[in-house]
């Protein structure tokens, strides 16, 4: 089905979720800032650690605005999203509790973790922009070299001291991220038109 209708509201919830995106990733390295430079015991860690629980909630909600955006696209792939999304931010959430209640900059394993979740979730958003057709594909090939790169620094975290590696690379994977928020913020999401004007959309159909 064609719909001349489904354009504004395809590029409304690309916006939204684009906004939401940027909202999670200030308020994710304002909080990780704070902590990482306060004294454990100092009021100022505990507000860093309340940006960090804040931020866990955020990434779960960008993701529910991207499901809304993708959806149609693939409903079994946008669920996975969210699915990831959500063990995630599950996780982090406890370990942002634990080092509040034991006052702890860092805790073991909280690195490797955050590497292979923040690469996991991208496969399945990257697949659904470059199946959307709402973008160019540079902005789909992008999330999914972001998510290799992700996944390459997790790997890393266990045998790069075997093979001699720098993981400085593979912690470019954030790139490809702002590459495409700067995208949902500027130029949204737009369906393909198809013939006589109409825009040809997976929202326009049941």
């Amino acid at each position: 089905m064609h719909s001349v209708t489904a354009q504004p509201e395809v590029a409304r919830l690309g916006r939204i979720a684009g906004g939401l995106y940027l909202l999670f990733a200030v308020i994710f390295v304002l909080g990780s800032g704070i902590v990482s430079g306060a004294n454990p015991n100092s009021n100022t860690f505990r507000i860093g650690i309340g940006f960090e629980l804040l931020g866990d909630v955020l990434g779960l909600v960008t993701a529910l605005g991207l499901y809304a955006l993708l959806r149609r696209v693939d409903q079994v792939v946008a669920l996975t999203m969210v699915a990831i999304a959500g063990m995630g931010s599950a996780a982090f959430y406890a370990v942002h509790v634990v080092q509040y209640s034991t006052h702890s900059a860092s805790l073991p394993g909280a690195d490797e973790a955050s590497s292979m979740f923040s690469g996991l979730w991208l496969v399945p958003l990257g697949y659904l922009v470059l199946k959307s057709r709402y973008f160019p594909k540079i902005v789909g090939i992008a999330l999914l070299v972001a998510a290799a790169l992700w996944l390459a620094q997790f790997a890393l975290y266990f045998f790069g001291p075997f093979l001699h590696v720098n993981g400085a690379l593979f912690s470019l994977g954030g790139i490809g991220e702002l590459f495409f928020v700067a995208w949902l913020l500027i130029f949204s999401a737009r369906p393909p038109v198809a013939d006589g004007g109409l825009t040809a959309s997976p929202l326009s159909s049941p």
